[in-house]
């Protein structure tokens, strides 16, 4: 069975005798180490030759980029976690970096035992936080490629999420409808009663409970639509209510088939009842008919006969 790998860790740091004497530390720890950088673009430059698994930044460095920059940068382009490792950290130095969402922070001089404790954290969490975005990521394309509507809130009924569904039904794109109430997003009003004020998510939220819906209008959603839904439900996790969604569909398509078949059902019930009339009015003319002709003729007859006959 193959050993995992040593993770790869870049040292960014200009003062030299304190680099070498940390990359001496990594490789004592069992760390593999990339050559050290002194600046932001030697330390872009050793990240695209072979991406680290992390990286120890010193806020001060080399060039016009501060560490603090060189981070973001690190970040955004090679999606790698960063510890910093400063001399002294001030209230502002500290704020700047805490923006960045570093992975650690710890003042130089560094014990081993703190740099391979922050490292092994800092390099858990970010490998869970990948996961978690991978995941977020995977939800939110399986979402966005549904059919139906998907509209969810927060636990004040502000928007948080439309798909592309959604918007069209709604006629809101979603960078206009998140952070909105979402009864300023989706209006309906149901075919039994007026425009509520009261979205059914809003009830799920209110309630916690599912809350069905029948068949319905999106009031000022442009063409006339008939939408219904699979109902509005509150997302719980471990019991704890933490919004709400609703999922609904455009319907106005097929209650307009569903229409014309119901039509053409009552239609063939009436051809199948006028197609009855007719047999049973058919078979009492098959006996009137013939009798008539008989009649007829025997009138006829009569006629002649009369016409024959000699008056007196």
């Amino acid at each position: 069975m193959k050993s995992k790998p040593a993770p790869l860790i870049l040292v960014v740091e200009d003062e030299r005798i304190i680099a070498h004497d940390l990359q001496q530390t990594l490789v004592e720890l069992g760390y593999e180490t990339l050559p050290i950088a002194s600046s932001a673009d030697e330390a872009l430059a050793r990240a695209a030759e072979r991406c680290p698994n992390l990286v120890l930044m010193d806020i001060r460095i080399k060039g016009k980029r501060d560490g603090i920059e060189t981070a973001q940068l690190l970040t955004r382009q090679f999606d790698v976690p960063v510890v910093y490792l400063p001399a002294h950290a001030d209230d502002a130095t500290l704020d700047r970096a805490k923006r960045t969402e570093p992975q650690g922070y710890l003042l130089k001089p560094v014990k081993a035992a703190e740099l391979r404790s922050t490292i092994e954290v800092a390099l858990h969490r970010h490998t869970l936080g990948k996961r978690l975005r991978e995941r977020e990521r995977w939800h939110s394309s399986a979402l966005s490629s549904m059919v139906d509507a998907v509209i969810a809130v927060d636990l004040s009924g502000t928007v948080t999420f439309m798909n592309p569904a959604a918007e069209r039904l709604t006629g809101v794109s979603e960078s206009a409808g998140i952070g909105q109430p979402v009864r300023d997003v989706v209006r309906l009003i149901p075919d039994d009663g007026p425009l509520r004020d009261e979205s059914p998510i809003e009830r799920a939220l209110a309630e916690r409970r599912p809350i069905p819906l029948g068949d319905a209008a999106i009031a000022g959603a442009g063409p006339a639509r008939t939408i219904t839904s699979d109902g509005a439900s509150p997302l719980l996790q471990d019991g704890v209510l933490r919004g709400a969604v609703m999922v609904f569909r455009d319907v106005t398509e097929l209650r307009r088939v569903q229409a014309q078949v119901e039509l053409s059902d009552r239609l063939s019930s009436l051809a199948t009842m006028a197609a009855g009339v007719a047999h049973e009015v058919n078979n009492a003319l098959a006996v009137v008919v013939p009798n008539a002709a008989f009649i007829a003729s025997e009138f006829q007859s009569l006629k002649a006969e009369l016409r024959s006959t000699p008056r007196n």
